[in-house]
């Protein structure tokens, strides 16, 4: 069965998408993310926000570029970057319902100028692997058309 299906997967990875994919992370790379996010979004547990990343993208960009790419090299992150806080924020009606709140995760900036950074270089490459019939959730494609 297994062989079944690995023997029906016709779209693949191409290899200059796989150097760009694997290739070390650069300081463009994430000062671009950490000036496309939110300034106001909310704080890791060390209390910086993105805005103040954004005072200095560039200089900020360049000293996560030397961390994760480090780590990324030695496939785990550091204990402060794998550390996340639950929250629960009520929705609406009766706060003595649980079904009336919803939970978000409050995760460090620095990982989420990561995040945003790798989801590009997935984004720039994964248009081809997809069939055409997907058009939602694409960039460039859209299901009203």
């Amino acid at each position: 069965m297994q062989r079944k299906i690995l023997d029906s997967i016709t779209r693949f990875v191409s290899e200059s998408d796989w150097v760009l994919l694997d290739a070390d992370l650069t300081t463009a790379d994430l000062a671009d993310a950490i000036r496309h996010m939110k300034a106001s979004s909310a704080p890791g547990m060390d209390g910086l926000t993105a805005g103040f990343y954004q005072v200095a993208p560039d200089v900020f960009g360049k000293c996560l570029a030397i961390v994760f790419n480090d780590r990324l090299h030695r496939s785990e992150l550091l204990a402060s970057q794998r550390k996340s806080a639950v929250v629960l924020l009520h929705k609406k009606g009766s706060r003595a319902v649980p079904g009336n709140y919803r939970s978000i995760t409050i995760m460090p900036v620095d990982v989420k100028t990561l995040s945003k950074a790798l989801v590009r270089r997935i984004i720039m490459t994964i248009g081809h692997l997809i069939h055409a019939d997907q058009k939602g959730f694409v960039n460039g494609r859209s299901i009203h058309h």
